[in-house]
């Protein structure tokens, strides 16, 4: 009773750890942000609110410096002038309500008024932003968000060569490579999921132990702390790796089904009850009603309600064909799909011959894994759709899941193949 107790009380415990937190950054004086805030504008203002570099013909190497100076208003605006923007995230928008850029500067600058609130995130990043511009600008910052991902990155495929094996650190490599990390490195916004799954898998490689005995807890944890953080970019990123990385770990005898189907309640009871939490704290330290917020935008997100104008954007093929499009734009999209899909067909065949029935079923957790993100985009098509050029990103979930599959099937045909050569 302790445990599930626990359990259940973890979001409530967290939201005020994380509402505290969140206050003691507003105690940080504006006067020592001022400085790097303002070249923080002037830095942003070069590179305009959709910059797309390297490849001006892929929506996946555009940068979203909209948000980004989004992330920078609310970091600058959580102070102690106005203690409710712990919850509230009050924000401004210029007089065209087009160019989040100029209305940071007339935030920073001019001192304009903070007319609008985002009260249905967290918006946890303010924690390390808000100290971060006490010394550094924008682009310093990004540079060491950037530095901080790959190293991160290296530490946790590392981790997993050595707890499995080469092909398994490849599966993960390739499937994280396929999403264009070096975009993903210099975004405050596309980083956030990734920082928090490096973080989760080299835990999980690290208390592989621990994290089997309070498997729900752990990622009930890892739910909790992806809506303190994220501003809602590539949250199914933080449940679908790590748990393919406990499984890559997990005995001949443990129940794949039973692992992965405990993992998941706990991430999904974390990540909601976290907003709710959120929701309810608007709703009784603020003047405003943060349900009725944070519902009516998850209704429109959803298809529960179609917003005006947005109507072809609820099409789950076309969010899906976004996606894909966004990963692989050009003549080769439809062979590497194709390709994926008969390479897939062979190693289900393959292990059906030399495994068994029990060993498809086993194994096809993988594939349960891999189509999570599928069912995301596909609930999800109206935001998937409008903003796939980063939202896609959740694919390497699925990309890592077939790998894994594929690399277990082929690596069961060749050692029976191996015993009855060299019995």
């Amino acid at each position: 009773m302790r445990k599930i107790l626990t359990f259940l009380f973890l979001p409530f415990l967290a939201a005020i750890v994380g509402s505290v937190l969140l206050l003691g950054a507003a105690l940080i004086p504006q006067s020592y942000v001022q400085d790097d805030a303002q070249r923080s504008v002037m830095e942003m203002k070069k590179c305009g609110q959709y910059q797309n570099v390297f490849n001006p013909g892929s929506s996946a190497y555009q940068m979203d410096n909209f948000t980004d100076a989004l992330i920078l208003m609310s970091a600058y605006n959580l102070n102690t002038e106005d203690l409710e923007s712990v919850l509230t995230n009050p924000k401004h928008h210029d007089s065209e309500n087009v160019n989040m850029i100029t209305s940071l500067h007339e935030v920073v600058n001019e001192d304009a008024e903070n007319e609008l609130t985002y009260v249905r995130y967290w918006q946890g990043f303010r924690l390390f932003v808000r100290p971060l511009l006490t010394v550094f600008s924008y682009f310093e910052i990004r540079r060491i968000t950037a530095f901080v991902f790959f190293v991160l990155f290296a530490v946790a495929i590392a981790m997993i060569y050595k707890k499995t094996n080469l092909k398994t650190a490849l599966c993960f490599g390739l499937a994280l490579a396929l999403v264009n990390p070096a975009v993903v490195s210099h975004s405050l916004q596309f980083s956030t999921c990734f920082l928090l799954t490096f973080v989760f898998i080299i835990f999980v490689l690290w208390k592989t132990e621990w994290v089997r005995k309070h498997l729900m807890t752990t990622f009930c944890l890892f739910g909790i702390l992806t809506m303190f953080f994220d501003f809602y970019s590539t949250p199914i990123l933080t449940y679908g790796m790590p748990i393919l990385v406990l499984l890559a770990l997990a005995s001949e005898t443990d129940n794949f089904w039973k692992i992965s189907g405990k993992a998941l309640g706990g991430w999904l009871y974390g990540y909601g009850m976290m907003w709710i939490v959120k929701l309810l704290f608007v709703t009784l330290f603020t003047g405003i009603n943060g349900f009725k917020d944070g519902f009516t935008s998850f209704a429109g997100r959803t298809g529960i309600t179609q917003v005006e104008g947005l109507h072809a954007n609820y099409s789950v093929s076309g969010a899906l064909k976004a996606v894909w499009t966004s990963v692989f734009p050009g003549w080769e999209s439809s062979y590497v799909y194709w390709g994926m899909m008969l390479l897939l067909l062979v190693a289900l065949v393959l292990l059906f011959v030399f495994a068994g029935k029990q060993g498809v079923k086993r194994e096809l957790a993988y594939l349960m894994i891999a189509l999570l993100p599928i069912l995301w985009f596909s609930i999800a098509a109206q935001p998937t759709s409008i903003h796939a050029f980063f939202q896609h990103r959740s694919i390497a979930v699925w990309f890592a899941g077939i790998f894994l599959f594929i690399s277990c099937s082929f690596g069961v045909a060749f050692r029976k193949i191996y015993v009855k050569i060299h019995p």
